[in-house]
């Protein structure tokens, strides 16, 4: 779940940077919806995944979404990684 939530917001992110060379809304595009899709989608998951294991495993899986949310940030958004984020 976290992966899909890095990835809807990294897709909604590229959707908001795309929106301001344009006229059109950010919710007028294919890729903004297809972001929150992947959010929704991740809400799900964790609800299932809520009832089906300890909060002491999925505690420590979560942070998997960070590292995730740095690497789709580097490839769509033309982010750098840096030794140091704040």
């Amino acid at each position: 779940g976290g992966v899909s939530t890095a990835l809807g917001w990294a897709l909604q992110k590229y959707s908001h940077n795309k929106a301001k060379s344009t006229e059109k809304g950010f919710y007028s595009q294919w890729v903004w919806w297809l972001g929150l899709f992947f959010i929704v989608i991740a809400q799900v998951l964790y609800v299932v995944s809520s009832l089906m294991a300890n909060q002491s495993t999925l505690g420590v899986i979560s942070p998997i979404s960070l590292v995730a949310s740095m690497i789709f940030a580097k490839f769509f958004l033309d982010e750098k990684i840096t030794k140091w984020e704040y």
